[in-house]
């Protein structure tokens, strides 16, 4: 049998309930949440012997815990410029190549870690059910092991970066500039940097011109222009994402008053950003197509996201509440639309892999 648990934050059994770490033998679930982001926060929790707690099978439990439908930004980024300098003979170090994508991908699990524990401190993820992966919420894993994890997971990825630093002490100037965004979404303890305003000019540097150029220097290419503009429109749609998970729970964030660029502007302003940062991304994405791909692949990119550019714009012009599941379902969609591009624009350089093993 389980049993209800109330306590206000004020209460010095609650931070350990809410960390998990009050039982070796149970858990805590949060199945309610008052008045979060507040001194007045109070949480009712179920609590439940861990052997009684369902979970999906292994693989699908840490692919979950651990967000790793998350790194396809970041995977398409690293995939898209070893092909691009493939593609224009240029020659870079294939064990450098490899250490880089490894601690890239650990740092941003490390991130993602990060963020979930933050979330479900802050309450955000307690009260908003599609929030995060909901691994905490539902028992799968504590918020204080999440949080060790995070660390672990940031701590490889900075060694498996460390050949790439000494072999080009230049990439000193970027790691200096990820630290100093690190530590500012990291610096306030119970809100993290996409709760802030214009956050999402630091998301867009992360994972964007800084990812891409940090790893065209990793693998010893130097600087180039183009992989310049492919990361700022991969940076914009990163971003994009974050902006729909935003708009989604415009009105949970509202009322817990968790602050943001989407929350701070609105519903309808909010509506009418997004769709200005849809077209950013648009224009950015053919500007690059326009310069550097076969002109083929350019209309094929162009009509393929001219279509769902115009879908975007009628979706959420459609909108007029915050309330009721058109928000959710829009807010899909639109994310569907990006995966769709991306994916149109992966085949584009799988297309450049194939004609480089058949020239082989």
């Amino acid at each position: 049998m389980s049993q209800l648990v109330t306590l206000f934050r004020k209460d010095p059994l609650f931070p350990k309930y809410l960390h998990g770490t009050f039982s070796d033998k149970e858990r805590a679930l949060p199945v309610q949440s008052l008045n979060v982001n507040t001194e007045h926060e109070q949480v009712t929790f179920q609590i439940v012997p861990i052997e009684k707690i369902e979970k999906p099978v292994f693989l699908i439990k840490w692919a979950r815990i651990m967000k790793l439908h998350n790194l396809t930004l970041l995977g398409f980024t690293l995939f898209a410029i070893l092909i691009k300098n493939s593609v224009d003979g240029i020659a870079f170090d294939p064990a450098l190549a490899l250490l880089s994508a490894i601690g890239a991908f650990c740092l941003h699990i490390g991130v993602n870690l990060r963020n979930d524990y933050q979330d479900h401190i802050n309450g955000l993820d307690r009260i908003h059910p599609q929030g995060g992966s909901q691994a905490i919420q539902k028992g799968w894993i504590t918020a204080a092991r999440v949080r060790t994890l995070s660390f672990v997971f940031l701590f490889i990825g900075i060694i498996f970066g460390l050949p790439s630093l000494f072999v080009y002490p230049e990439l000193f100037i970027l790691i200096g500039t990820l630290a100093l965004l690190a530590i500012v979404g990291f610096s306030q303890y119970r809100m993290g940097m996409k709760y802030r305003l214009w956050s999402e000019v630091t998301i867009f540097l992360l994972l964007g011109p800084l990812l891409s150029v940090g790893y065209q220097y990793a693998i010893g290419c130097g600087f180039d222009l183009e992989v310049v503009l492919l990361g700022c429109t991969v940076g914009l749609l990163g971003a994009y994402f974050i902006h729909l998970k935003n708009f989604q729970a415009i009105l949970v964030n509202s009322q817990a008053k968790f602050h943001n660029t989407i929350s701070e502007l609105g519903f309808e302003k909010s509506k009418t950003f997004l769709i200005a940062w849809w077209w950013l991304f648009f224009g950015f994405l053919n500007l690059y197509h326009y310069i550097y791909a076969a002109t083929s692949w350019f209309w094929i990119i162009f009509l393929g996201s001219l279509g769902p550019t115009i879908y975007v714009f009628k979706g959420l012009n459609q909108l007029h509440s915050p309330l009721g599941s058109k928000v959710d379902m829009t807010v899909d969609k639109n994310k569907k639309i990006g995966i769709f591009v991306l994916a149109l624009w992966t085949l584009e350089y799988l297309s450049y892999l194939i004609v480089i093993e058949l020239s082989s």
